[in-house]
């Protein structure tokens, strides 16, 4: 009985330890919270500027947290100057932005992005998708390319693309890749893996109706 006892509370220890270890892992590295604005159209209260953006502490790393703060604050002064720009005047548009962290490591911290724009009396909104990566130790933001590991290059070449893109589902309805050669995506994203996919707009290779094409690349980042 002794005995059982003590397997018992080593076992749980055990798995304690590797709850822990799983937590630590899974533990974000920067502090990230959101600063909400919004502002409502002066002519039609229905439409609204709605922005959320990040606002970034980055243990012991002042200049960092700064460069990636101004890039996000600097985007938003931008969009109110121009919303604001427009009250009183017909131009009545309704425009969201939120954001949510995807990797949040000592190494990278990559937001994604996805927002919504829609002018009074249009037929339909449009929206946008997409990932900025910075680096933690500099602030610095990055390319797609730079999150690509050399030995991963080849699987991320537009022809590793369009080759991606001629066995998606919507391929053979809605863009077709025989004989042509689809350009790079305008936009990427990071998922909560550390998985690469490529990403397309509306409208960008097929029509407003399939929305957004996402393509997993089949490759982690560095």
């Amino acid at each position: 009985m002794k005995l059982k006892k003590i397997l018992l509370t080593t076992f749980s220890v055990v798995f304690l330890c590797g709850i822990n270890e799983q937590t630590q892992a899974a533990k974000a590295y920067s502090t990230v919270s959101p600063i909400v604005n919004k502002i409502v159209n002066d002519r039609n209260d229905k439409f609204t500027l709605e922005w959320t953006y990040p606002e970034v502490i980055i243990p012991g790393n002042t200049a960092a947290e700064e460069k990636i703060n101004a890039y996000f604050l600097n985007a938003y002064n931008k969009e109110e100057k121009e919303y604001l720009a427009k009250q009183g005047t017909d131009d009545i548009t309704s425009i969201s932005e939120n954001y949510e962290v995807s990797v949040n490591t000592k190494k990278y911290l990559i937001i994604r992005i996805t927002g919504m724009t829609y002018a009074y009396h249009a037929a339909h909104p449009l929206s946008w998708d997409y990932s900025i990566a910075f680096r933690v130790s500099d602030g610095k933001k990055l390319t797609w390319q730079d999150l690509i590991s050399s030995q991963d290059k080849d699987k991320v070449s537009l022809a590793a693309l369009n080759r991606r893109l001629a066995v998606h589902p919507l391929a053979n309805s809605f863009f077709p890749v025989k004989n042509k050669m689809h350009p790079y995506a305008g936009a990427y994203f990071v998922d909560k893996n550390q998985e690469f996919h490529f990403l397309y707009g509306q409208y960008e290779i097929g029509p407003y109706a399939i929305g957004f094409v996402d393509v997993p690349m089949g490759v982690k980042i560095k």
